[in-house]
């Protein structure tokens, strides 16, 4: 019974081990992904933001020339950007601010799927404070 304790309590910190790991991981794709000078992560992205009052996209790492725009408009976009990108480059960056619907999300997921966008040509990761204050910028415009 000793062996058996001793042997759940290194089973259990191994997986507290692996878990902080993985957070640490993620934490430090986030902030790969949204800094400017880690352009060659993602270094082609029609980057798509959804916020309860429509969406905003913009090209690459500027989001400074940020636009807004209605769903259809979107759809639009990413036909655009699908037939001028190569396939293996083309990659879309979803992101929510808060008080977007779970229905504005299923809808732009389904645009991107009737687009033709490949699965791993598409990511949902978090919005950083400089985008959040280029949708600020853009809306006292």
């Amino acid at each position: 019974r000793y062996l058996k304790r001793i042997s759940s309590r290194l089973k259990l910190a191994e997986l507290i081990k692996s878990l902080q790991q993985s957070k640490a991981s993620s934490n430090a794709l986030k902030d790969a992904v949204n800094d400017p000078k880690a352009s060659l992560v993602v270094e082609k992205a029609l980057n798509i933001i959804i916020t309860g009052e429509g969406y905003y996209y913009y090209q690459d790492q500027d989001c400074s020339n940020m636009q807004g725009c209605t769903l259809d408009g979107i759809s639009n976009i990413i036909a655009n950007e699908k037939s001028r990108t190569k396939e293996k480059e083309l990659m879309i960056l979803i992101k929510e601010k808060e008080g977007a619907s779970f229905k504005q999300s299923v809808e732009l997921l389904d645009q991107i799927t009737k687009a033709g966008i490949a699965p791993g040509h598409f990511a949902q990761i978090e919005l950083s404070e400089k985008e959040k204050n280029c949708i600020q910028h853009f809306k006292e415009k």
